[in-house]
């Protein structure tokens, strides 16, 4: 296991906000892109999503049928749908072309803290604070599998690039491995922290897994073989929790942001740091492959009800 230390920052000034989306009227807790990078939605404790056009950044949907604070929210891969989950206990499911609830998906005790599809689309995954991790079937949107173990929160969740493989992260700083087409449980990971995993990301053609704590006491970012389910190798550099990471659309490069307001570039040949970019005013709370040409990345935080967008 190799760790990575990376010290040298190039100095900047303020970065200029490229566009301030409001419309929110509570705090922002969470935000995610569409795959193509076209759209984009915010979730808030004021129990609505907003849906934005990442070329114009205009609200296109706001969704308002949860009761309470949205969470955690996932794009379906190939269709105009979304779903969201929240403190209300539900998991809702939305037809983005009608801005329309037509699904409610309910039995959890606790809130929903992370929702991922299968690359396919068929199966959508829902992580809890009851210590859950429900399979639904999207023809059918009955709930096929439940998985759980213990009495810990599940923080997150992300399928692989094939579908095959489904990781699920907890409070207590483990990641869970599971087989999809048996349901079995094929590893588990020890993240050697106590802080929360709400980071998973796999990475486009490569046999690599990224894991990362959002905690305070955790300002690293574990890389895994998925062959072997070994970790390569620690990559620190940020000095405050990681909130967000993405691979660059070539898959050459990821990009991490922190609550140490930087985001940092890493070639994923040789998992060096090869540049940090400072200058953002807030936590980096997601980063996006846009779909315009003019705009490589978008860089998101939020600031109170307001969410700032950088466009690199």
């Amino acid at each position: 296991m190799t760790t990575i230390h990376t010290r040298s920052k190039a100095k900047a000034s303020q970065r200029r906000v490229s566009h301030i989306l409001k419309g929110h009227k509570a705090f922002v807790y969470s935000s995610r892109f569409n795959p193509k990078g076209s759209l984009f939605a915010s979730a808030s404790e004021d129990s609505t999503v907003r849906i934005w056009n990442t070329n114009t950044w205009e609200c296109i949907r706001t969704l308002r049928e949860h009761k309470d604070g949205v969470v955690s929210t996932a794009f379906h891969p190939h269709q105009a749908m979304l779903a969201s989950g929240g403190i209300d206990m539900t998991v809702r499911v939305w037809n983005l072309r009608a801005g329309r609830c037509f699904r409610v998906l309910t039995g959890y005790d606790e809130c929903v803290m992370s929702l991922d599809f299968n690359p396919s689309g068929t199966l959508l995954a829902s992580g809890c604070a009851d210590n859950t991790v429900r399979i639904w079937d999207t023809k059918t949107w009955k709930c096929v599998k439940t998985l759980e173990w213990g009495k810990i929160a599940i923080c997150s969740v992300k399928f692989n690039a094939d579908g095959t493989r489904l990781a699920s992260g907890d409070s207590e700083g483990s990641l869970h491995i599971w087989d999809t087409r048996s349901w079995n449980q094929v590893a588990s990971l020890d993240q050697r922290t106590e802080s929360s995993v709400r980071l998973i990301e796999f990475q486009p053609d490569k046999a690599i897994m990224i894991s990362a704590c959002a905690g305070t006491s955790d300002h690293t970012i574990r890389v895994w073989s998925t062959n072997t389910w070994k970790c390569l190798k620690v990559l620190g550099g940020h000095s405050a929790g990681i909130t967000s990471l993405n691979f660059h659309s070539d898959g050459k490069y990821m990009l991490t942001g922190s609550m140490d307001r930087t985001v940092q570039v890493w070639d994923t040949n040789t998992w060096k740091c090869v540049q940090t970019l400072e200058g953002f005013t807030d936590t980096i709370e997601a980063i996006g492959n846009c779909s315009t040409q003019k705009t490589q990345a978008s860089v998101i935080g939020f600031s109170g009800n307001n969410v700032n967008v950088w466009n690199m």
